[in-house]
C-alpha cells in the first residue's frame, strides 16, 4: 500500500513540476494580466508602417499581435479593432484592454494596450519604438477618442 501512495505522491509532484519551476505558465493570470505581459515583452522593438510582427509593429499590427499570441484574434486596423469591440469608459478600463485615438483628422488612427492608472503599451509612429506612454500627457490627451474591451461583456 505505502509503494503505491508513494508512486501517486511522486506522479502529483512531477504534474505541478512546470507550475513550480516555471511561473509564467500560472494559471492564475487573467488574460487582461497575460495581454500586458505578452506587450511588455516587446518594449523597445521598431514600429514600421503595416508591419504586425517579423521584429517591427505599426500600432494595429502590435496590438493584434499581443492579442493574437492571447488566443484573442483581431483585425490589422486600429478602425476595425476599435469597431469590433465592446465600448466602454476609460474609468472602467482594465489592464489589457484597447484604448485609441484621433491623430489622423477625425478619424480612429492609433491605439494601444492600456496598462492601468493612466498608462498605455504601444507602437507610437515612424523612428520611434514600443514604448509606455501616460495618457495624461496633453498630446494623448487631447487626441482619446474612446476604449473597447475584448475580454469581457458589457
Amino acid at each position: 500500500m505505502k509503494r503505491g501512495t508513494t508512486l501517486l505522491s511522486l506522479i502529483m509532484i512531477m504534474a505541478t513540476a512546470p507550475l513550480i519551476l516555471y511561473p509564467e505558465n500560472d494559471t492564475k493570470h487573467t488574460t487582461g494580466e497575460l495581454i500586458v505581459e505578452i506587450a511588455k515583452k516587446y518594449i523597445g522593438t521598431p514600429y514600421r508602417y503595416g508591419s504586425g510582427g517579423q521584429g517591427a509593429f505599426d500600432c494595429s499590427g502590435f496590438t493584434a499581435k499581443i492579442y493574437g499570441d492571447a488566443g484573442i484574434p483581431l483585425p490589422h486596423s486600429a478602425m476595425a479593432q476599435f469597431d469590433g469591440g465592446f465600448k466602454i469608459d476609460l474609468a472602467a478600463a482594465l489592464p489589457g484592454d484597447l484604448v485609441f485615438f484621433k491623430i489622423s483628422r477625425d478619424r480612429i488612427s492609433h491605439v494601444g494596450i492600456f496598462l492601468g492608472e493612466k498608462d498605455f503599451i504601444h507602437a507610437p509612429s515612424s523612428g520611434k519604438k514600443v514604448m509606455v506612454s501616460s495618457m495624461d500627457i496633453k498630446y494623448w490627451k487631447i487626441r482619446y477618442a474612446g476604449a473597447v474591451t475584448y475580454l469581457r461583456k458589457q
